[in-house]
């Protein structure tokens, strides 16, 4: 939807946050409890070191995944939404020669910052870019302490592996069941689609078989939104970000590139 439309209107950030947060933790959760089958990979043929490690690639790419929607977010930001165009006004009662701050800025005319929604977005994209570094900086630091000799599977692990590991499979969980709720609420609220795609809509431990049940009862709630979304739209004819379909004409929420 991001490249079809050249937009990311409609999609909360709190909701990529979460998300993104939560697929970290569950990647590093699986790499930390199967470290041991990564430091035997030098002593196995690269086939079969690829089999061993099939399922640390398969969360790998899903954190990738769904990082990548949220730079696709950061990239796709829509204009209007972006920058907010300020007109400041003379202090009223004020003489003209006034050199109050108030006053000294209106006679400055009228300039461009960024919305407060575009702030937030970055500043969200940053934690979670902090987040995922400092969980694999601690990941390695508590994974290199685990001394154990390959193979061994009598001596019990560092107790700090089990404590980390546990940690990031139960944040992973609950991060994972609060994910879709401030996108359930700005869907709800804006009363379109947006840029939201609706046909993406889809032996373990409980904190990874945990994650994906809270995911599918908050993606079944928000597929039922949009769907019924989608049939509103359509008697009142409007598109998926409440532009009125057939004028053919172009708006300042017009997305600025057309499909190619």
């Amino acid at each position: 939807m991001y490249l079809k439309n050249k937009t990311s209107e409609g999609l909360s950030p709190w909701y990529l946050l979460l998300g993104s947060t939560s697929a970290a933790a569950g990647f590093i959760n699986v790499m930390t409890l199967q470290w041991g089958i990564i430091r035997c990979c030098k002593h196995l043929t690269a086939g079969a070191c690829l089999e061993s490690i099939l399922g640390i690639i398969q969360v790998f790419f899903q954190w990738f995944m769904f990082s990548g929607v949220f730079v696709l977010y950061l990239l796709y930001f829509p204009a209007h939404l972006k920058y907010v165009t300020v007109k400041p006004q003379p202090h009223p009662g004020h003489i003209p020669e006034c050199d109050c701050e108030t006053c000294e800025l209106a006679r400055k005319g009228e300039y461009t910052e960024s919305t407060s929604e575009w702030k937030l977005s970055v500043v969200l994209a940053c934690v979670v870019a902090a987040h995922f570094l400092i969980s694999l900086f601690t990941t390695f630091f508590v994974v290199l302490k685990d001394d154990r000799d390959l193979g061994d599977n009598t001596t019990p692990p560092d107790p700090r592996v089990a404590v980390w590991a546990t940690f990031l499979g139960v944040s992973s969980t609950m991060l994972c069941m609060v994910q879709y709720t401030p996108q359930l609420h700005r869907t709800w609220h804006a009363k379109t689609v947006g840029s939201l795609s609706i046909p993406m809509m889809e032996g373990t431990d409980w904190t990874s078989w945990a994650t994906y049940a809270a995911a599918g009862i908050m993606q079944g709630m928000l597929l039922l939104m949009c769907l019924r979304w989608k049939r509103r739209q359509a008697k009142l004819g409007i598109d998926d970000y409440g532009r009125p379909v057939g004028t053919g004409g172009h708006d300042e929420r017009a997305p600025l590139l057309g499909p190619s």
